[in-house]
């Protein structure tokens, strides 16, 4: 599976696809957006099980998690300049 094409410019990309809000704190989201509450892990496999080309994620945090519960399939790194977070390490650990 490969993430939509790096040519095309991010506004048209993000803005056609489908995207879930992971958020304890939020009560409603609008536009081309779910909102993800309660049980994440019963979320993430739904979404996984559903048809379609695949679920991106973008932060540390999030995709430290779905990997800790073996729900990453593939992995495509992007990598910018920066201090960025070094808790991706924790993935490389099996943390």
């Amino acid at each position: 599976m490969r993430p939509p094409s790096v040519t095309q410019p991010f506004p048209r990309t993000i803005d056609g696809a489908k995207k879930y809000v992971v958020s304890a704190t939020l009560d409603a989201v609008d536009g081309n957006t779910e909102l993800l509450t309660g049980d994440l892990r019963a979320n993430v496999e739904r979404l996984k099980a559903a048809p379609g080309k695949g679920l991106y994620t973008a932060g540390v945090t999030l995709a430290t998690t779905l990997a800790g519960w073996g729900l990453i399939d593939e992995y495509t790194f992007v990598v910018r300049g920066g201090g960025g977070d070094r808790r991706a390490t924790a993935v490389r650990r099996g943390a």
